[in-house]
């Protein structure tokens, strides 16, 4: 059986649900933020924070938070803070895997059409703490 991960609220209606089983596959490659995993266990996902157009933070049972990072923008993501990932059989989330976000104009009704895929570029470990230091460090540095 497929699951579906849906997340976020968009006004007009669209519910927020999440079929999130329990293990994260971590890659041997480290980013600024933290190490690099290749796919998370959607049962884990207790909530997601978009961020901007392309990064979204995966806030996780048990910890620690991951940072979805989009191989490019992806338009209405910001503004619509909703997003949804088919699963399959293996329940997890990974790098390359592709999300959709709905594409919403005043008074459309919400189809499977009225998706925009966007491609996983990278999932790292996400430090709130640690990334505001480094982005301070950067602006003083600037």
């Amino acid at each position: 059986m497929n699951k579906l991960l849906m997340t976020g609220l968009v006004a007009g209606g669209l519910a927020m649900s999440s079929y999130v089983p329990a293990a994260v596959a971590q890659g041997d490659t480290e980013e600024a933020s933290g190490p690099l995993v290749q796919c998370v266990d959607v049962s884990r996902i207790r909530n997601s924070k978009v961020v901007d157009n392309q990064t979204i933070i995966l806030e996780m049972r048990g910890g620690p938070d991951y940072k979805m990072t989009l191989a490019q923008r992806c338009p209405g993501l910001k503004i619509n803070k909703t997003w949804r990932h088919d699963a399959g059989g293996l329940a997890k989330l990974c790098e390359v895997d592709v999300i959709e976000v709905p594409i919403l104009t005043s008074g459309s009704v919400l189809s499977q059409s009225n998706f925009r895929p966007c491609i996983i570029d990278s999932i790292v470990e996400y430090d709130e703490e640690a990334e505001e230091a480094a982005e301070a460090a950067a602006e003083d540095a600037s």
